[in-house]
């Protein structure tokens, strides 16, 4: 899919549609828990790019720096499980909704107080709401729990994203690339903030909800002469913060090695 066509539809959609405070929960996104903002706490663990001077320009990349820094005060300050399920290499940014109807990745990640996976669950879901394939993260190894074999997988590094996009960002701009924003709705719903930079070669873009901090999509697209196509990328359908995962799925983290 053409990136070019994806963001101008986008921007038809901004008119007659509601203003970025009016999100509801179509868009498939929960959160929780709800703080109010005299409750926020800010992490000294955000790393700050204090030898950029913030211009005009690079005034958006302390936008994506409150962001993350809101998103790691409000869903990863304190150890528990998070909830999150996404489609991986998605192609339309402005669609982020979950519907039964499509293949989706699940996952339970047990983090401690620095945010870091201590051990996960990930599943496959088919069309069907059925389990194709199913993964356990476990004293640092993955299991395979289809074949009950250990196997090679990288380790669990969603929630650092958000971050690494905001360093990304600021070493283009320190090399004189432009960031560039947009606001994005989806069926006249808010869906988020886009930013996007690029070095002539590939293109980044990630789209932040602003009430959380969180990252609604990730893309990386390469530039070719005639279009800009999808290298890799994933939609965020939902993230939250559970007690424990199902009980059918503590089963196999006890079950792994």
């Amino acid at each position: 899919m053409k990136y070019l066509l994806v963001s101008m539809l986008s921007l038809l959609l901004v008119a007659g549609c509601s203003s970025p405070q009016e999100s509801n929960s179509s868009t498939g996104f929960q959160a929780t828990p709800t703080v109010e903002s005299n409750q926020l706490v800010i992490p000294t663990e955000i790393t700050t790019l204090k030898h950029i001077i913030l211009d005009q320009k690079s005034s958006l990349l302390e936008e994506i720096q409150t962001h993350t820094t809101l998103y790691r005060s409000l869903m990863l300050a304190e150890p528990g499980w998070v909830h999150l399920i996404i489609r991986p290499d998605g192609a339309d940014q402005t669609d982020v909704t979950h519907t039964e109807a499509e293949s989706y990745e699940e996952g339970w990640y047990l983090l401690d107080d620095k945010a870091r996976v201590l051990s996960a669950i990930e599943r496959l879901v088919d069309e069907k709401g059925r389990t194709t394939q199913a993964f356990v993260f476990k004293n640092g190894s993955w299991w395979d729990a289809s074949n009950g074999e250990m196997t090679i997988r990288g380790a669990p590094r969603f929630f650092e994203q958000g971050e690494t996009f905001y360093r990304q960002a600021g070493r283009l701009l320190e090399q004189g690339e432009k960031l560039s924003s947009q606001t994005i709705y989806s069926n006249c719903w808010y869906i988020g903030e886009q930013y996007t930079i690029s070095d002539g070669k590939l293109l980044l873009e990630a789209v932040f909800d602003p009430a959380m901090g969180n990252l609604r999509a990730l893309k990386t697209w390469e530039v070719n002469e005639d279009a800009i196509e999808l290298v890799a990328g994933i939609d965020v359908l939902k993230e939250e913060r559970v007690p424990t995962p199902p009980a059918e799925m503590v089963l196999l983290i006890e079950e792994a090695p």
